[in-house]
């Protein structure tokens, strides 16, 4: 394996769940602002197309974004930001399968499977949802 897999590999590897779980809040709450924002991205975006069916007003997952966004940022030592970590998979998840289901494998696809898997990765560091402690 080349060295800068490996390095890439030990720098996951040895990072905090803190890290992962901010990175994908940071993501989930750009993407909410703009739903929120400018509801037109929403209209026009091919990748969204799914996501119409189930969601036809973008105020409802762009502030369900915002929410669980900031629920990882304001609370992320507290249970509660864990549970929020599972509303930014959650997020993640719909703008990946949305996308896929659209417009098939493009390059947005690509990017929102990237948010989905650092998000999950961020939650399965974690512990999960409620971790068990050592006795």
């Amino acid at each position: 394996m080349p060295t800068s897999l490996l390095l890439l590999a030990h720098v996951i590897r040895d990072a905090a769940w803190e890290l992962f779980a901010a990175l994908a809040a940071l993501f989930t709450l750009i993407s909410g602002l703009a739903l929120l924002f400018y509801p037109g991205v929403y209209e026009l975006s091919k990748s969204y197309a799914t996501l119409q069916h189930l969601f036809p007003n973008p105020h409802i997952p762009g502030a369900f974004a915002v929410l669980t966004g900031l629920g990882v940022f304001l609370y992320l030592d507290r249970p509660f930001g864990r549970w929020a970590a599972v509303g930014v998979v959650i997020f993640q998840a719909l703008q990946f399968f949305g996308s896929l289901a659209s417009v098939g494998l493009s390059g947005g696809t690509v990017f929102f499977l990237l948010f989905l898997a650092i998000a999950m990765a961020g939650l399965l560091k974690s512990g999960g949802i409620l971790p068990v402690k050592a006795p």
